[in-house]
This record gives C-alpha cells, sequence and structure tokens, in this order.
C-alpha cells in the first residue's frame, strides 16, 4: 500500500488503462470524499469499464466496496460523493472489459470535503 498523504485532492489514475488495476489515496479532511472520474477515449469493441470505490481494513488487510459507478462504456464525465465517517485509506479499483483490446483513457481524481 502506498502512502501518499494529501490535503484535499489526489490523482488516482492518470492515462490509458489497459488492464484490471487500482490507484489509492490517503484522504485528510472531512468527512465526505467525492471521486470523478474523466473518460477522455474508448478504443477496442464494445469497451467497458467498471470502477469501484473501496476503503482498507486494517484489522484484516483487505479492502472492501464503498460505492460503485455505474459501468462507462464511453467518453463522459462521472462523479460520486462518498459520505463518512470512513477510514484514511480509500482507493479507486477498476475492471476493464471488451474485445479487440480495449482501452480507456481517463482520470480519477479524489477530493476530500
Amino acid at each position: 500500500m502506498s502512502n501518499q498523504n494529501i490535503a484535499r485532492h489526489a490523482t488516482l489514475h492518470d492515462g490509458v488503462i489497459t488492464a484490471t488495476g487500482a490507484g489509492e489515496a490517503k484522504v485528510h479532511g472531512g468527512p465526505n470524499v467525492v471521486v470523478v472520474l474523466d473518460i477522455t477515449a474508448v478504443s477496442g469493441t464494445s469497451p467497458t469499464l467498471d470502477v469501484l470505490i473501496e476503503e482498507f481494513d486494517p484489522a484484516s488487510g483487505t479492502y472492501f466496496t464503498v460505492d460503485t459507478f455505474p459501468q462507462q462504456t464511453g467518453v463522459g464525465t462521472v462523479r460520486r460523493t462518498v459520505t463518512g465517517p470512513h477510514g484514511p485509506f480509500l482507493r479507486a479499483s477498476w475492471t476493464l472489459g471488451g474485445t479487440a483490446t480495449p482501452t480507456v483513457t481517463c482520470t480519477i481524481g479524489m477530493m476530500a470535503g
């Protein structure tokens, strides 16, 4: 687990997604966290992107889902607000689907409020 310390904002991913992955941040600030998914390009046949917002449980050493973005299939921006309380480590994890070498170019940002 990385320990990217942030005061109010972190970029969890910026670039091309070609496989399943995750980006995490240590959140400081208010009880709510806003996560923004901005997709600027998609390629392949029927590309899909599923993004989960997960919280780390230090007792078990695992992540659990606290929110889910609707499945994305094209260019656009979607925002989700995670209302607290929540622990200090949150991440976005993603699963890429489709055929003919799907890719999604996007930025996933997290802002503590």
